[in-house]
């Protein structure tokens, strides 16, 4: 029969019996708790996959990525981003009508030599040569104009950044929360796995005593698996159950895993295998 004491409010689960669950009289007189208080116990109840799930629920966009859709600085890209397709605009201009220009002489060499002695005006020339310089006009100012927008966006990125920082730490430091859950849910997950693992090979075992890894496996493992062993299927699972979500029961299994794992491979080494 399970012993007394692992069913006296299960201090020693999951090494004992599975505790008994609360009556419904017990759960009416449990005071009613805060919002804050519910929120714990309903993360503390998470396994790792849900808690990653919340993370993704809860997780905001980068500082960096909300500073760039903040309105001012989104408009002083704009801006910045309108001046430099107006200057790469004056540029293919500026490269289109010299580009013509040069056709042009290449089509009408006398004409151009003339042009160029001052003996006879080519007005295709000059209107060619005119658009040049109004395109190179155009992109001066277009990029004089960029470097002073570039200067208002630096400056609305500056301004946005700690604004943002701070409005958004709340919840990155909810996210940091819930990672520090989710990393430790997942280490008393496969605490359980491993002890699982360990238990069905132990009832496997036709000569358990004479292994050389059960006896390098602590009393208090060895004990756990032996408890594990006799209870019922239904019972089992609840016992691991437990070990995942119950911090204490986790590291103190955990712990003997550490001290079989090392024990063994000791062992191993000594043996020369």
């Amino acid at each position: 029969m399970p012993s007394d004491r692992g069913r006296r409010g299960g201090q020693d689960w999951p090494l004992g019996q599975a505790p008994e669950s609360e009556s419904a009289a017990t759960r009416q007189a449990v005071p009613r708790r805060d919002e804050a208080t519910r929120e714990r116990e309903r993360l503390a109840a998470m396994n790792s996959r849900e808690l990653w799930a919340e993370i993704q629920k809860v997780r905001p966009p980068t500082v960096d990525h909300l500073v760039e859709r903040d309105p001012s600085v989104a408009g002083a890209r704009g801006t910045v981003e309108r001046h430099q397709r107006e200057a790469a605009q004056a540029l293919q201009a500026a490269n289109r009508a010299a580009a013509q220009g040069y056709a042009w002489r290449q089509a009408h060499g006398v004409q151009a030599a003339l042009h160029d002695r001052g003996m006879k005006t080519a007005a295709y020339l000059v209107e060619r040569e005119a658009a040049v310089a109004e395109a190179r006009r155009v992109r001066a100012e277009a990029l004089k104009a960029a470097r002073i927008a570039q200067a208002e966006y630096a400056r609305a990125r500056q301004e946005a950044t700690p604004r943002i920082t701070q409005e958004t730490a709340p919840a990155r430091a909810k996210v940091e929360d819930l990672r520090a859950l989710a990393a430790a849910a997942d280490k008393r997950e496969r605490v359980a796995t491993e002890f699982e693992r360990l238990a069905r090979a132990a009832a496997r075992s036709m000569n358990r005593d004479m292994s050389q890894e059960w006896r390098a496996t602590p009393q208090v493992l060895r004990d756990a698996i032996e408890r594990y062993n006799r209870e019922r299927p239904e019972v089992q699972k609840e016992i691991l159950k437990a070990i995942a979500s119950r911090p204490e029961a986790a590291q103190k299994l955990g712990e003997a895993i550490e001290v079989r794992r090392a024990q063994v491979h000791d062992r191993d080494y000594d043996l020369g295998l």
